[in-house]
């Protein structure tokens, strides 16, 4: 009976194997089966953009504090911007007292709305600056989601430490914490430098404070960015920018700038990827004195 129903089915075209149907008719029942997919979660890789350590060696009264703050930023595909602060040797009870500057500004800004914090953002008080907590092993990250914040161009800010009776401010040696938000940009060096000139703000001590300010932007920004800084400092060297316009300032702070700013160019000589921006710092660094002592 199987035998004819085999030659019957042959016959009209089918394959059949045995009592339990053809082959084909089960392909094609498998194939209108559906097929159930996994979803698998796949974490962002992001790119270091800034990456820098500062140190701190704060002296007041009896009190000594020696220790580094760590800085980056990572920015991942979809737009969202993280920084991280980490400190390092400084003890406990220590906030981050920040504020946004927004692109063609000096002054600060509070951070924008939607902006969040591991060490969360609480004001300080003035309705600009914020105090975000960064004690801990793991720091503090601040972070900018999509389309938040994208006109700020840095963060600048300075290490405080609950004390009694009053806060002690752990200034780094470098001057003021900053961390660029914009991606690093030689014509951003050049209009800092330049407008800052323009402005009559013309004596050597706050152009020294500009240098400083862009000069860690400058040195990513390549041979361009340490042209615009060698640029200003020959100028000002060879006085064809003031010394003494738009401003008064102690002997003692001209020294403190001047040691800061010779010695992050002195590292810029060796620091900078490119050998154009190395052998361009070098020319920086023979205009500079340099500085110390107590500004006598």
């Amino acid at each position: 009976m199987f035998a004819l129903r085999q030659q019957t089915a042959l016959l009209a075209g089918a394959s059949v194997t045995g009592p339990r149907g053809s082959t084909a008719a089960r392909a094609r029942s498998t194939a209108r089966r559906p097929v159930r997919v996994s979803a698998v979660a796949t974490e962002q890789i992001g790119k270091i953009r800034f990456d820098e350590v500062a140190a701190i060696d704060h002296k007041e009264g009896e009190t000594h504090v020696v220790g580094s703050v760590g800085m980056s930023r990572v920015d991942y595909p979809d737009g969202t911007r993280v920084v991280r602060i980490k400190c390092e040797g400084l003890g406990d009870g220590l906030q981050l007292h920040w504020g946004c500057v927004l692109e063609g500004a000096d002054e600060w800004s509070p951070p924008p709305q939607g902006t969040n914090s591991t060490g969360g953002i609480n004001g300080a008080g003035d309705g600009i600056a914020s105090r975000t907590n960064i004690g801990g092993a793991s720091g503090a990250t601040i972070t900018f989601p999509p389309g938040v914040g994208e006109k700020i161009e840095r963060i600048v800010g300075m290490v405080v430490k609950k004390n009694e009776p009053e806060d002690l401010w752990l200034h780094a040696t470098v001057g003021d914490l900053v961390i660029p938000l914009t991606t690093p940009s030689a014509t951003n060096v050049l209009k800092a430098l330049s407008e800052g000139e323009a402005s009559k703000s013309g004596s050597l001590y706050e152009r020294f404070v500009r240098v400083n300010d862009t000069l860690g932007q400058a040195t990513r920004a390549g041979p361009d960015g340490a042209a615009a800084v060698m640029a200003t400092l020959r100028l000002s060297a060879i006085r064809q920018l003031p010394w003494y316009g738009g401003g008064n300032y102690q002997g003692t702070e001209m020294a403190g700038i001047q040691e800061t700013v010779a010695s992050r160019v002195a590292d810029a000589c060796k620091s900078a990827e490119s050998g154009m921006a190395r052998q361009l710092f070098r020319v920086a660094l023979s205009t500079l004195p340099r500085g110390g002592g107590n500004g006598d």
